[in-house]
Parts: C-alpha cells; structure tokens; sequence
C-alpha cells in the first residue's frame, strides 16, 4: 500500500515508518510542498495526516483546493482536537479515521494494519 505522511515533526515520522515496516510504501511529507507533490502524483491510497501539520499550510491547501482533491483517498487524522471532523470542503470518506490528540505513534501505526 501507498501511503503519503504528512508530519513536521521528524523523530514521529521515522517511529511511524519503522513501525509499519517494509509493508508499506510510505512517501514522506514534511513541508507543504511536499504534500501538495502528493496529492497531485495521485498514487497513493492512503493519506496519514498530523492535523496541526496540516494546519501550518491551511492557507496554501485552501487556494489550491487540496481538501477537494484528496475525498476519493482515505485518510488518518491523528493529533486532531476535539470537534475535528474532517478538512474543510471535503466530503467524508467512508474509510476516514480521526484519532483525538494527544496519539501515540502506535495507535497511528495499529490504525493503518486495521485498514
């Protein structure tokens, strides 16, 4: 499985790699840009998302119309506040999980095998 992580924090990214192993091929987003490289190459089928991540490029992810590109694509919410339930202009994905903030790395690695 093809899985983009967005995260800015890189000790979380590493542990979330190392702990899902070689069964996952995962791209890893630290920066805007990143992401939006991401989301654009359209393969990957899974989206790991740190919302205050997330947060820190609201701005760039609004004018491109992020939110809308990536409704087909499941995604995992972790560190979300409470009342966070999805991105702004997105349509829920059925396959959507949000973990409430503060998540250990390992219910974000659990969350992904579940899938």
């Amino acid at each position: 499985m093809k899985i983009a992580l967005l995260d800015d924090v890189k000790s979380r990214r590493t542990q979330i790699v190392e702990g899902l192993g070689k069964h996952y091929d995962v791209l890893i987003c630290a920066t805007s840009n990143d992401l939006i490289n991401a989301v654009q190459n359209g393969k990957n089928e899974l989206f790991l998302i740190e919302v205050e991540t997330w947060n820190k490029g609201k701005s760039i992810y609004n004018y491109l119309n992020l939110s809308k590109k990536l409704e087909k694509k499941p995604i995992i919410f972790y560190n979300a506040e409470e009342g966070f339930a999805n991105l702004p202009e997105r349509a829920k994905n059925e396959k959507d999980q949000i973990l409430r903030k503060p998540t250990e790395v390992q219910a974000v690695i659990d969350t992904v095998q579940k899938m």
